[in-house]
C-alpha cells in the first residue's frame, strides 16, 4: 500500500508539471499569430513621423503579453543600452509589436521587437528565449534620432544591420554583424561606420583614363572631372606615362566603381567585382589646408593658404562638380600672390574696366534686339506681383567689342544676376557668365569676377572659361574667403 501511494504520488506530481507546462506554453499562443521570418530577408523600416503625436503601433502588444515577454526589464529589451541603475520599465510608456520572428534554432526562439518609449525613444530589440521564453540574450539594434533609417538582412545565424544617422551635415551608415551561436548568445562580431556620401579624388586628365582590372583589362572610364572614391593606394610606385607623354613615377590606386554597390556589399556579401585600378598621377592633389572653416577674421596674411581659402568652387563643363567637397588643391588651377601694381604698370597690355558708360539704358527698361536672320526679340523688366522688390528681373544691354559683335545681355534676378551671350544670327543663348566677361588678349581665356555675400561678407567669386574651337567651356568657379576686388577691372599683363 506505502508503495502505490508513492507510485501514485509521482503520477501526480509528473501531471501537474505536465500541466503547468502545457499552461505556461498556452500563455505563448500569441507568437504563434505571427509568420516566421524566410530564412534570408531583407527589410527596411523608418522613423515614424512625428505629428501631434505618435500614430499608434498596428498589432501592438497587450500590457500581459509584454510581461510575458519580459519587456517591463531594461536588460531584456534592450541590452546594456538603458543603464539608469534599475532593472525595471515602466511598461505605461512602452508600446511593442513583434517585427519578425526569426526561426534560427529549434533550441531558442528569436523575436525582432520595435519598441517605443514615451516620446524620446525609438529602438529595436533582438532577443532571444529558451522554450520556458526566459530571455537568454539581447541586442538593441539601434536608436532612432531625427534622421534615421535602419535596415537588416538576415542568413543563417548571422543578422547583418544597417543603421543611417545623421552627423552634422554628413550621413554616417553603421554597419554590424551579429552571429547567435547555439545557444541563443548574441555576439557582435564587427562594427563599421562609414559616410554615405561618396569622397575621393576628382580626375584631372582632360582626355579621360581607362579603369583596369587585376588582369589590365578595360573595365571602364572616367572622364575629366569625375570623382574616383579611393579605397587603398599602393605604397610602391611605378612608371607610366603621363597624358604629355613623359615618364614619370607614380603610386597606383585601387578605386570603387559603384558605390552604392560597395555600401551594399557590407550587408548583403556579394562576389561580384566593384573594384579597379588607376594611377594617382592623373588625379587632383588634396590640400585640406585650403577648406578648414575658420571665423572670418581670425587669418592672417601671413597665412600660407590665406588667399586660397575657398568658401566653394566647381570644375568642368557641367559646372556641378564641387572640388570644395573633395578638398582638391587650388594651385592645381592658378597662383595668387599679393603683388604691389607699380610694380606691373609696365607690363599690362590691355586694361579694362566695366563703367555706366558700356551699356544702353531706357526709361521703359525695354531692350528691342534685330537678328540677322530676320527674326527680332523684345526684353523688358518684369515684376513679380507678390514681392516688394520691383522689377523681380532687370536686363541691360552691354556694349563689347571682343566677342564677336554677340549681344551680351545683363540679367538681374532678385539677389542674382549674371550675363548672356546672344547670338546676333538667331538670337540663341552661347553662353553665361556670372559676371562681365573679360577677353583674354590672345582670345583664349574668359575671366568673371563678382562679389557674392558669403555669411553677410563680401568676397571675391572669380570664374574663368575657356575658348576652344569659337565655343566657351567652363573650366574652374571659386568662391574665394578672404579676398574681394575694388571695382571691376582687369590688367592682362600676357597674353
Amino acid at each position: 500500500m506505502k508503495n502505490t501511494r508513492i507510485i501514485v504520488f509521482l503520477l501526480l506530481l509528473l501531471f501537474s508539471g505536465l500541466i503547468s507546462g502545457q499552461s505556461k506554453q498556452s500563455n505563448f499562443v500569441f507568437i504563434c499569430k505571427y509568420p516566421s521570418a524566410p530564412t534570408s530577408i531583407i527589410d527596411t523600416i523608418h522613423k515614424f513621423e512625428e505629428n501631434f503625436g505618435y500614430p499608434p503601433l498596428f498589432n501592438a502588444l497587450s500590457m500581459d503579453e509584454m510581461k510575458l515577454l519580459k519587456l517591463n526589464r531594461f536588460p531584456e529589451i534592450a541590452g546594456k543600452w538603458f543603464d539608469y541603475g534599475r532593472s525595471e520599465i515602466d511598461l505605461g510608456y512602452l508600446s511593442s509589436k513583434i517585427v519578425y520572428k526569426l526561426e534560427l534554432s529549434s533550441k531558442f526562439t528569436t523575436l525582432l521587437i520595435y519598441n517605443r518609449y514615451g516620446k524620446m525613444y525609438e529602438f529595436y530589440s533582438l532577443i532571444t528565449y529558451d522554450s520556458d521564453f526566459n530571455a537568454i540574450d539581447s541586442k538593441c539594434l539601434g536608436m532612432f534620432t531625427e534622421h534615421f533609417e535602419f535596415l537588416f538582412y538576415t542568413e543563417d545565424k548571422v543578422i547583418r544591420t544597417r543603421e543611417k544617422v545623421a552627423d552634422g551635415w554628413e550621413r554616417v551608415l553603421t554597419f554590424k554583424n551579429l552571429l547567435i551561436n547555439e545557444s541563443g548568445l548574441i555576439d557582435e562580431q564587427k562594427s563599421i561606420r562609414i559616410y554615405e556620401e561618396k569622397h575621393g579624388q576628382l580626375v584631372k586628365a582632360e582626355n579621360g583614363i581607362l579603369i583596369k582590372d587585376s588582369l589590365n583589362n578595360n573595365i571602364g572610364r572616367y572622364n575629366y572631372g569625375d570623382l574616383a572614391i579611393i579605397d587603398k593606394y599602393f605604397d610602391d610606385s611605378t612608371s607610366v606615362f603621363s597624358e604629355n607623354g613623359k615618364t614619370i613615377r607614380t603610386r597606383k590606386v585601387r578605386v570603387i566603381l559603384d558605390y552604392q554597390k560597395y555600401l551594399n556589399s557590407f550587408l548583403i556579401p556579394s562576389e561580384v567585382n566593384n573594384k579597379g585600378y588607376i594611377y594617382e598621377c592623373d588625379l587632383f592633389a588634396i590640400n585640406y589646408n585650403m577648406y578648414q572653416r575658420f571665423d572670418y577674421g581670425e587669418q592672417s596674411e601671413e597665412d600660407e593658404y590665406y588667399y586660397y581659402m575657398v568658401n566653394g568652387a566647381v570644375i568642368g563643363e557641367k559646372k556641378d562638380v564641387d572640388i570644395s567637397r573633395q578638398e582638391v588643391d587650388i594651385k592645381e588651377f592658378l597662383e595668387i600672390e599679393n603683388v604691389s601694381l607699380n610694380a606691373y604698370l609696365k607690363k599690362i597690355i590691355i586694361s579694362e574696366t566695366v563703367s555706366d558708360k558700356q551699356y544702353f539704358r531706357n526709361e521703359k527698361n525695354v531692350i528691342n534686339l534685330n537678328f540677322l536672320n530676320g527674326t527680332s526679340r523684345t526684353i523688358k523688366d518684369t515684376t513679380y506681383l507678390e514681392s516688394e522688390m520691383q522689377p523681380s528681373s532687370h536686363f541691360e544691354l552691354f556694349n563689347n567689342t571682343n566677342l564677336n559683335k554677340q549681344y551680351l545681355i545683363y540679367h538681374s534676378s532678385f539677389e542674382d544676376s549674371w550675363f548672356d551671350l546672344l547670338d546676333n544670327n538667331n538670337g540663341d543663348t552661347i553662353a553665361s557668365f556670372s559676371d562681365y566677361p573679360f577677353i583674354s588678349p590672345n582670345n583664349k581665356m574668359v575671366i568673371s569676377v563678382k562679389t557674392p555675400y558669403t555669411d553677410g561678407v563680401g568676397t571675391c567669386f572669380l570664374e574663368i572659361n575657356k575658348i576652344v574651337n569659337g565655343k566657351f567651356k567652363h573650366f574652374i568657379s571659386i568662391d574665394f574667403a578672404n579676398w574681394n576686388i575694388a571695382n571691376n577691372k582687369i590688367d592682362w599683363v600676357s597674353p
